[in-house]
């Protein structure tokens, strides 16, 4: 006599195992509201804020919670910058970052911190 099929038998139990992060994936990140770009070997890329602008940062040590629905469209700075942030929930892009530093011009220069002699 034939057994009836079963969860076990057909495969129906069978949860794939988790992946970890690919090189150039956005993730959100456990514990934070904050998203990072994988690079590879443990380094995220991640969006900071220093001297009164967002940039890239490079990171380690964290632990991704979820793949991202949206992912960058390349692997270049701009890409991942634009990714970031409206992951983040900023409404800023690189572009509109680059148009305020030349419209800010040698002046911006000019107030960053001199060294001290």
């Amino acid at each position: 006599m034939n057994a009836l099929p079963t969860a076990e038998t057909t495969g129906q139990n069978h949860v794939p195992a988790r992946r970890g992060p690919a090189t150039g994936e956005l993730w959100s990140i456990q514990g934070t509201d904050q998203h990072a770009i994988f690079l590879g070997d443990g380094l995220w890329n991640v969006l900071t804020f220093v001297n009164d602008e967002y940039t890239l940062g490079q990171v380690t040590g964290l632990e991704p919670a979820a793949l991202a629905p949206e992912q960058p469209d390349g692997f270049h700075w701009a890409d991942q910058f634009d990714s970031l942030a409206s992951a983040d929930g900023l409404r800023i892009s690189w572009a509109e970052e680059i148009l305020t530093y030349q419209a800010q011009g040698w002046d911006k220069i000019r107030k960053l911190p001199q060294p001290v002699r």
